[in-house]
């Protein structure tokens, strides 16, 4: 079996069809209270990048530290540390 990715671009130039819709928002994931999980070392922040890469910039917009949908905090799941 082989397995291809596709853009949607790609899609419709092999298919003839428009691609299928995204899958659901995070914004309706919460809006039907489905759960969220919490990474046990979430909050251990982003690996240093190498002086080589240190200047580059993303390329996606700067959401700043806020999440874009507010997710109550009864849906969060935390995800426990593995046992070593």
């Amino acid at each position: 079996m082989f397995v291809h990715l596709l853009s949607s671009d790609d899609f419709r130039a092999c298919t003839g069809e428009e691609a299928p819709p995204s899958p659901i928002s995070a914004e309706m994931y919460t809006k039907h209270g489905l759960p969220w999980f919490e990474y046990y070392d979430e909050a251990a922040g982003d690996v240093a990048p190498v002086a080589e890469l240190a200047e580059l910039e993303g390329t996606a917009p700067d959401s700043g530290s806020e999440p874009a949908v507010t997710i109550d905090p009864a849906q969060v799941t935390p995800i426990p540390r593995p046992r070593r």
